[in-house]
């Protein structure tokens, strides 16, 4: 191989493959390494390597492993003349469902199932890794129709077969790391139950077909539960019924569950948050953490702004509240104890909006939500 470059104002080429060798290194993605094969040629990567962050599964070569799902091994290119050779190794799966030696129908398999409904994966013992080791491993689908492929492609650029079936590619051990089978059953058909709600409502948004719901209901029904699972839904659809009205229920603890409904002033978000934080802070409920006076000309005002919608929504009044709290109180209290929201249930009566859905989630709550509009709420009380 030749490098050549033109002389400055001229049309005359010069050779310089002596002083500009390719660059030729060691592409070991996982131990990145700044120097090149060739000595004294030190590599500098700058910000071009950043694409391979967000663009392309190339191994964990990012503090948040979400950028990375696949371990691409290690890439070795060498020069002969004008020949360049590459050589690949040690390529590798890094994908943690479903899990390879936990049962077929183990409820965490089946809760992959249940995520990847839209996709319509389908766990299935490794024929591949049957047939070379008389084990049943678990697997999916996709890998899988695609092991023949990808054991093709490493064949020829190793000359050799690395791997008897796709689950020999895999690293996952976290099998092994189960130590209370109660608390990840429970986990996983919890799981599956918000899986079930999100599929529903994104098939009456008109986001998914029918199947993704049908094939999740009939998990659920392999492991005996229902939509109702959750016992934070009966007290939400209760309450509804009674004031027909949109609630939202929150589960604080064992024996603790507040609700929230939609007010004048208030969406069900914001009254069911602000009563939650009340109850963690044992501030009676007729007490209010923020005064009518405050609220109302913040509503009048968003109207005024040609917002459509018809109340306050909960980053709003999470603002009003800090804004309280250097005068009350009562309100700092209430604030100081909103990160005890984390991880708690919560389930809607309809579907919730967008602003107060990702307030809850910013909260880290887990909220599901029956198939229904505002408006389905308001035809059914008249």
């Amino acid at each position: 191989m030749q490098l050549v470059r033109t002389l400055f104002e001229s049309t005359a080429t010069e050779d310089i493959t002596s002083e500009c060798t390719p660059v030729l290194w060691n592409y070991k993605v996982n131990n990145l390494s700044s120097n090149g094969v060739i000595e004294g040629r030190t590599m500098y990567f700058g910000n071009h390597y950043n694409r391979y962050q967000n663009g392309m599964p190339l191994g964990v070569i990012h503090k948040e492993r979400r950028y990375s799902v696949y371990n691409s091994g290690n890439y070795a290119m060498t020069q002969n003349g004008s020949k360049l050779s590459v050589t690949v190794s040690d390529y590798a799966i890094d994908g943690t469902f479903p899990i390879w030696n936990l049962p077929l129908k183990h409820p965490v398999n089946l809760a992959y199932e249940a995520a990847t409904a839209d996709l319509k994966d389908v766990n299935m013992i490794d024929p591949f890794h049957l047939e070379a080791y008389s084990e049943k491993a678990v697997n999916y689908n996709r890998d899988v129709e695609m092991f023949p492929v990808l054991k093709s492609i490493l064949n020829r650029a190793t000359g050799k077969d690395i791997y008897k079936s796709p689950t020999d590619m895999g690293v996952n051990m976290i099998g092994y790391c189960i130590k209370d089978e109660d608390v990840v059953f429970e986990a996983s058909k919890k799981e599956i139950v918000r899986r079930y709600y999100h599929e529903i409502n994104n098939y009456k948004l008109g986001l998914c077909d029918e199947e993704s719901c049908k094939k999740i209901k009939l998990l659920m029904n392999e492991l005996g539960i229902d939509e109702t699972y959750l016992d934070v839904i009966e007290p939400a659809l209760k309450k509804s019924k009674k004031e027909n009205k949109p609630v939202i229920s929150l589960k604080l603890s064992k024996r603790k569950i507040v609700t929230g409904k939609q007010t004048d002033i208030l969406s069900p978000a914001c009254t069911v948050v602000l009563n939650a934080i009340k109850a963690l802070s044992k501030i009676p409920d007729d007490i209010k953490l923020i005064s009518p006076n405050v609220l109302e000309p913040m509503l009048q005002m968003k109207k005024s702004l040609g917002s459509d919608s018809p109340t306050l929504q909960l980053t709003e009044i999470l603002t009003a509240l800090s804004i309280c709290s250097t005068t009350n109180p009562m309100a700092e209290k209430a604030l100081n104890n909103l990160p005890k929201l984390r991880n708690c249930e919560a389930h809607a009566t309809y579907i919730v909006e967008n602003g107060d859905k990702m307030a809850l989630k910013k909260l880290h709550i887990n909220l599901t939500c029956e198939p229904k509009f505002v408006s389905d709420i308001e035809i059914e009380t008249q």
